[in-house]
């Protein structure tokens, strides 16, 4: 990199990533700072708009071919004024080449810490209400809770 008195620095924030360019009287050099995944912030709600801006379509052009009645219910969506059907969101899905998941990450990560916590409430339940010696329904539950909760991303095992 040219050293030089002065240079500006320009910030993008496209598809995840957050890239910035140098500029100086002689250099300009693109560098990749951060992957979002990396960083540990809060994902916004959803990404629809992001994925219509960088596949060039307007919101009426995405609207139609997600069977929308028109544009407005788009807009409501990418500003998360409103939740799209699960019909929506998979016609999305297939429109943009993402996953749910990864369209509505905000969302997707409360509903996921949502039912982690409904989890470990259930985890609890049936394990105050196991009679002794144990029912091997009420076992299979225990275990399968325990498998789910063991298998998410992020789980800390605890002891009680």
């Amino acid at each position: 990199m040219a050293s030089s008195s002065g240079f500006y620095l320009f910030f993008n924030f496209i598809l995840g990533r957050l890239t910035y360019t140098e500029k100086s009287f002689a250099v300009r050099e693109r560098l990749d700072l951060l992957s979002f995944r990396s960083m540990a912030a809060r994902r916004l709600n959803n990404y629809l708009r992001t994925h219509r801006k960088h596949s060039g379509l307007s919101q009426s052009e995405v609207s139609f071919l997600v069977g929308l009645k028109d544009k407005s219910e788009l807009a409501r969506y990418e500003r998360s004024r409103r939740q799209p059907s699960l019909r929506t969101a998979l016609a999305c899905q297939a429109a943009f080449g993402t996953p749910v998941s990864e369209l509505f990450a905000g969302l997707s990560d409360s509903v996921t810490k949502d039912t982690r916590g409904q989890m470990r409430k259930l985890q609890g339940r049936i394990q105050a209400f196991t009679p002794q010696p144990p029912r091997q329904r009420m076992m299979q539950k225990f275990q399968w809770v325990s498998q789910r909760l063991l298998e998410m991303p992020n789980f800390k095992l605890v002891s009680v």
